[in-house]
């Protein structure tokens, strides 16, 4: 799971709505998913910043060519009115911390897109913010190591152990691993190509989706040359 930047912001009417919100203390109106006003502009300028993935399981769930930064304009995604699928292959937008979602609902520092299964299995649980990908603090490579056997996440075992409990119980609450026999599968087939077939170097194969995960046995298998 990669840092976002959610600086990069599309949706600007949007964001200067909920900003006002926040600067006025006025409660957030109720959420409705789909229903609500700007529900388009906020899951696809997070599927820009997100390049498609999922936000936590990094598996493709978008073509990031439909979400361009050509495709705003105004300060509001083109094509209102889209039903995620089939824009896209599905998902739904969700709030990391599910506390502020009954008066803060509409709070951009609160959402990503995921896929549908990682949002079922997370639902309420409560969470820590050492692993919300959007903080200036966030550093995948310092909190999290990859196992290239099992391809499953876990704590970077460097970290005191007080901070690997933490992390750990993060990886499970946002389902970090919920996806590893599909990653393994689509990436094992990348590191045989790469190591054993010698078609390609890890410099010039590309991955569209599970980039940390592909990043980290990179490293792995750099370091064993």
């Amino acid at each position: 799971m990669r840092r976002l930047d959610k600086t990069k912001i599309l949706s600007t009417e949007y964001r200067n709505w909920e900003q006002n919100l926040e600067n006025s203390g006025t409660l957030h109106p109720t959420y409705n998913s789909s229903d609500g006003e700007y529900y388009v502009d906020i899951f696809t300028n997070l599927f820009h910043i997100q390049e498609g993935l999922c936000a936590y399981t990094e598996s493709a769930l978008c073509d990031k060519q439909k979400v361009t930064e050509t495709e705003w304009e105004n300060g509001r995604f083109k094509l209102q009115g889209i039903n995620i699928k089939p824009f896209c292959k599905g998902g739904n937008l969700e709030h990391f911390n599910p506390d502020l979602k009954t008066n803060k609902a509409w709070l951009w520092d609160n959402f990503f897109f995921i896929d549908t299964d990682d949002n079922n299995l997370k639902q309420k649980k409560s969470v820590d913010t050492i692993l919300k990908p959007d903080t200036p603090e966030y550093d995948e490579f310092r909190l999290l190591s990859y196992d290239p056997d099992l391809h499953i996440f876990y704590a970077n075992t460097d970290l005191p152990e007080s901070e690997q409990q933490r992390v750990n119980k993060m990886i499970d609450t946002l389902g970090l691993n919920l996806v590893k026999d599909i990653r393994r599968m689509f990436l094992q087939e990348k590191v045989e190509d790469i190591e054993f077939g010698k078609l390609k170097t890890w410099n010039d194969t590309t991955v569209f989706q599970f980039p940390t995960a592909f990043e980290m046995l990179k490293r792995h298998y750099t370091n064993l040359q």
